[in-house]
């Protein structure tokens, strides 16, 4: 992975980066994974792809260096949208464990109960079945997030759809593909349009570790 370089402009607009093609397929190869292997299994787990603008729209976040998630009455351009957002104290923060420690979450998470002990937002959202998009983004952020030691780097991906958690649990259990939407066929235990021409890559036996 490349060093991630903090550049503030002289208006202090900081200048959020977009991950390197290779970030993005291991990004979405590691989501993949997590969603393909889900305890329970899902019945209507969709296949992931990533989007460009949502890329756009985590850029846009994590420039402003908030520690929160955006609320879409203030920020109506995030209508619709999930998060999962860390902070990183790093000079190389690796896209990979952040999403890594975003699965681990899920020890938190109990799916019969879809109750949480502890944290578990961010893992709800990487297998929200209904998410089929995601976009991601990071940025340096010294300068405005005092008094923490340094560097301090936002990582965040954006998700279409949003997770609606705790109202409703991630996926529905059941054989896996089972519930898929009409015209969908099954791949890695996930739901794929037949028509979609991109083969996902199969998992590593050690790709996530908890």
């Amino acid at each position: 992975m490349r060093k991630v370089l903090c550049i503030l402009a002289l208006i202090s607009h900081v200048l959020a980066q977009a991950p390197t093609q290779a970030e993005r397929d291991a990004i979405l190869k590691a989501h993949r994974c997590v969603r393909e292997n889900v305890q329970p299994t899902a019945s209507n787990m969709e296949m992931m792809g990533y989007s460009m603008s949502l890329e756009k729209l985590a850029i846009d976040w994590v420039q402003r260096c908030l520690l929160e998630r955006p609320n879409p009455n203030l920020y109506p351009q995030y209508r619709g949208t999930g998060q999962a957002i860390s902070v990183v104290v790093d000079d190389n923060p690796n896209l990979v464990d952040i999403v890594q420690g975003w699965y681990e979450e899920g020890k938190n998470y109990v799916f019969k109960n879809n109750t949480c002990e502890g944290i578990c937002d961010d893992y709800i959202q990487m297998v929200w079945a209904k998410s089929t998009k995601l976009g991601c983004a990071v940025t340096c952020c010294d300068q405005t997030i005092p008094p923490r030691r340094k560097p301090v780097h936002i990582i965040a991906c954006f998700y279409r759809r949003g997770a609606k958690w705790p109202d409703r649990k991630p996926y529905k259990a059941g054989p896996s593909c089972s519930r898929c939407p009409s015209g969908y066929e099954c791949y890695r235990n996930q739901c794929v349009m037949n028509s979609d021409p991109e083969i996902a890559e199969p998992c590593d036996d050690d790709e996530l570790e908890r």
